[in-house]
């Protein structure tokens, strides 16, 4: 090849790559908003009169005692769309000390069933599961609640005694499905 062949060739080049730094030749273009919108989101809480609580339990349970808790739940339920459903923390009844028999016994024994009043719209009760579900759009509402936890009288031999459970994290959970 010549050098005036490679002199055009490089010069070529060399503009083209000028040309690419300073930006791309003009083509029509455009461009157009779309309408404005907002989007917001709903609540989904859960809170606890204070008027809850237990009512008087045996400071040494034996089978065949019963003891309740009643509240009133506070759940603020808002959204198009939204499902949810409440029910007791499974974890709210346990062993006070993982690992010890007796503990573990006592809370395996343990029977417990939730109940309600007076149910608001919006609200329904499936008492195989113990669990309520809250319709969309329900806004705030009280749900009145009672667990009653019972050591049935059935419970034999040595079973269960010497134990102790906590009750510390006992709550329920409000959970979207």
């Amino acid at each position: 090849m010549n050098k005036l062949v490679k002199g055009s060739i490089a010069s070529a080049a060399g503009i083209a790559l000028l040309l690419g730094g300073a930006g791309t030749l003009a083509l029509w273009n455009d461009s157009s908003s779309i309408a404005d919108t907002t989007v917001n989101s709903g609540k989904l809480t859960l809170a606890t009169s204070i008027t809850d609580g237990w009512d008087t339990i045996p400071a040494l349970i034996v089978p065949g005692d019963t003891f309740s808790y009643s509240a009133d739940l506070v759940v603020t339920a808002a959204g198009d769309n939204l499902e949810a459903v409440l029910s007791l923390d499974e974890g709210s009844i346990a062993a006070a000390t993982a690992g010890n028999s007796a503990d573990e016994d006592l809370a395996d024994e343990l029977v417990v069933v939730v109940d309600h009043g007076t149910l608001p719209a919006g609200v329904t009760f499936d008492s195989v599961a113990g669990t309520f579900s809250v319709s969309p759009s329900v806004g705030t509402i009280t749900i009145p609640v009672s667990v009653e936890v019972t050591l049935p009288g059935n419970v034999s031999d040595l079973v269960a005694q010497n134990g102790h459970v906590s009750f510390t994290g006992f709550g329920f959970v409000l959970q979207q499905v």
